[in-house]
């Protein structure tokens, strides 16, 4: 089963405005939006343009670490969602218990700002064994 787009996971305001997050207004961090809708708002705003490219088309977007490695963040899971596409490895790692925007931009952070820390602390496995577990339930 394949996962929904990203577009489908955003509130309908990002759905007809992609640039919803570049606007000057309150309303994207508003008393009435989701947990979620205003953690997606502020993972968009630290993307640059071929991040959001990537993350509305293909569900993920590329970061250069801090150890000059890319790492491309999958949005359709949590589980060994970050590709070393250099080593062909996938990690596990984030915070647990938050949103799907706060999770990326987490990784997204600590991958620019200290690569080999979050490796250390990572689960790691080959990319031909890591899997998409549970997608459904994950996002």
């Amino acid at each position: 089963m394949t996962p929904a787009p990203i577009g489908q996971l955003l509130d309908w305001r990002l759905r007809r405005w992609r640039g919803f997050a570049d606007r000057a207004t309150s309303r994207k961090f508003d008393a009435g939006a989701s947990p979620r809708q205003r953690a997606l708002a502020l993972l968009w705003r630290f993307l640059s343009n071929p991040q959001r490219a990537d993350l509305w088309r293909r569900q993920y977007f590329d970061v250069t670490g801090s150890d000059g490695h890319c790492y491309r963040l999958n949005a359709a899971t949590r589980v060994y969602n970050i590709h070393d596409l250099a080593g062909g490895i996938r990690y596990c790692a984030g915070p647990a218990g938050v949103p799907m925007g706060d999770f990326l931009l987490a990784q997204k952070l600590w991958l620019e700002d200290d690569a080999p820390a979050l490796l250390w602390v990572a689960h790691s496995a080959p990319a031909d064994y890591a899997r998409y577990w549970d997608r459904e339930l994950l996002i």
